[in-house]
């Protein structure tokens, strides 16, 4: 087995006395082009990074091909990123769903995978705001993602539902 991929609705929002780290980061939407350009290269390198050895990207996908793919069914208003002293440092891209009430989460990444314990509250503040504004919040997360597991992680789910992805040789 390569990965298990798990697809729960996350309740119960995780309220504690840490800041709100949703006012540190902004919306898609208010990035500044170049942002934007530096968020989609990083959630590039991130993908490819995490999937490489379960399920490569082809490379000769481009820049601008990801970009469209990732861009469909996009969120603006409910992609968080979170910037440091003006750039990317972590993200939570959001798309919509078939109910229009609800919300799923696709991409969850940040620069450095030994910087994760910093994004941590940043996730959390993103979920919890998500979940005042819409009904479901609904998530894909691989276990070989460690930016997905660790936020998936902060919240009750089901491990003994996943969808298993096993490498033949």
């Amino acid at each position: 087995m390569a990965r298990k991929c798990y697809t729960p609705a996350l309740t119960h929002p995780l309220f504690d006395s840490e800041k709100d780290y949703t006012d540190e980061g902004v919306t898609f939407k208010d990035l500044t082009e170049e942002q934007k350009r530096e968020l989609l290269k990083l959630q590039l390198t991130n993908y490819k990074e995490c999937h490489e050895p379960v399920n490569a990207l082809n490379e000769t996908v481009s820049a601008e091909t990801w970009k469209d793919i990732i861009m469909d069914q996009f969120n603006e208003d409910h992609s968080y990123i979170y910037l440091k002293e003006g750039e990317v440092e972590a993200y939570v891209l959001s798309y919509k769903a078939e109910n229009m009430k609800d919300i799923d989460i696709g991409y969850i990444g940040g620069k450095e995978h030994v910087a994760l314990h910093n994004y941590l509250p940043f996730y959390k503040s993103v979920v919890n705001n998500l979940m005042k504004n819409v009904e479901t919040v609904s998530i894909e997360a691989d276990d070989v993602d460690p930016f997905a597991s660790a936020m998936l992680n902060l919240f009750e789910y089901d491990r003994s539902i996943s969808w298993d992805a096993y490498v033949l040789n």
